[in-house]
């Protein structure tokens, strides 16, 4: 590892393992050697059985607590002087981390984030971008908040996470470039993928939120063939998911009509007592 520092990545987690483990692997597979995972897990049901044997992982057990809560655990504990965001339901390439490093390294930024965010909708299989002007108003200073790296020492200083689930990493940026901490934006270069998959904490639909016109279709599949067949699994399960949902409201719909149509029967079929 020479002289470069350890980055502490800090993946919070709840209830959906599928994801976290596929955000394990992406860790794992990262090219920049000096890194650590903390997985803050706060679901029904622990990941400890279901992680691979590392030891730059991490596994801290909590009681259920509100996302931005849980980044402040994670970045206490953390031995790195640099803190990056891992969420647990996107896709990061090999080389997000040393992409994102280099300019807090070279004395350019105190924090890096990712913009030109490709969005990929996995219940239409639809890949997405943004005009630069629907990408200001969306994200927080230009940049998607899920992909904050920065120096442990902001952290410790300058702000922390406020103790909420939406919108704690836009607040947190915020107060951190209203404290004077350069931030550097990365302009995407196929190192991160914003992942929709209808259960996410931010809840808006792509190509229709805010301004439909500033939404662009993108053909093909932003993923790596590697990862593909992870991501249409996950598709297919959620096709099943919603079909059945749906069947269930139709019957559920239809119960008390036919109760009311055998009612009515029932007293068509009555003998005149009269």
């Amino acid at each position: 590892m020479g002289s470069l520092p350890l980055v502490s990545c800090v993946m919070p987690t709840y209830g959906r393992p599928v994801f976290a483990l596929q955000a394990v692997r992406y860790f794992l597979r990262q090219d920049y050697p000096a890194r650590e995972l903390l997985i803050l897990d706060d679901g029904p049901e622990g990941l400890a059985a279901s992680l691979p044997d590392d030891q730059r992982l991490r596994y801290v057990r909590l009681p259920r607590l509100p996302i931005g809560g849980k980044r402040n655990i994670g970045c206490a504990l953390a031995r790195g002087t640099i803190i990056a965001q891992w969420d647990d339901d996107d896709w990061y390439g090999p080389g997000r981390l040393s992409v994102q490093v280099a300019p807090l390294l070279a004395g350019q930024a105190d924090i890096t984030g990712i913009r030109g965010t490709m969005v990929f909708d996995l219940e239409r299989w639809q890949a997405w971008t943004c005009t630069p002007r629907l990408h200001r108003l969306m994200y927080r200073h230009d940049v998607h908040g899920g992909t904050l790296v920065y120096f442990r020492h902001l952290w410790e200083s300058r702000a922390c996470y406020p103790n909420r689930s939406l919108a704690e990493d836009a607040r947190f940026l915020s107060r951190l470039v209203r404290s004077g901490a350069r931030l550097a934006p990365i302009q995407e270069a196929g190192q991160f993928v914003y992942i929709r998959h209808g259960a996410n904490t931010w809840s808006f639909r792509s190509g229709r939120f805010l301004d439909p016109r500033g939404w662009r279709c993108v053909p093909g599949v932003p993923l790596p063939a590697e990862d593909r067949p992870f991501y249409v699994a996950l598709a297919a399960a959620r096709a099943e998911d919603i079909a059945a949902r749906r069947t269930a409201r139709r019957t559920m719909g239809a119960g008390p009509r036919f109760f009311r149509e055998a009612i009515s029967r029932m007293m068509a079929a009555e003998p005149d007592r009269g």
